[in-house]
């Protein structure tokens, strides 16, 4: 069962970057992390079929990663595929 994708929009760091340097606002050597705060950036695309049930509790944990009850590495260090 295909339930959802994530989806990230790399382009949203390029364009506010490319904003702050034409603004005035650049500051060179820091890391600017984009998250769930910015759904227009980074989002869950969930599929049609998927019950309203599993909706709500993705949802759910969405919001309790966003408060800080949840917290997701920012790397992964595991094996990528079983070969």
């Amino acid at each position: 069962m295909f339930i959802a994708s994530a989806w990230a929009d790399v382009g949203i760091g390029v364009y506010d970057a490319c904003k702050n340097l034409s603004s005035g606002e650049f500051k060179g050597g820091q890391i600017i992390k984009v998250g769930l705060q910015q759904p227009e950036a980074v989002r869950l695309i969930i599929a049609q079929d998927t019950p309203d049930s599993v909706r709500k509790r993705i949802n759910e944990y969405r919001d309790e990663i966003l408060a800080g009850k949840i917290t997701v590495k920012a790397e992964f260090d595991g094996v990528e595929f079983e070969v």
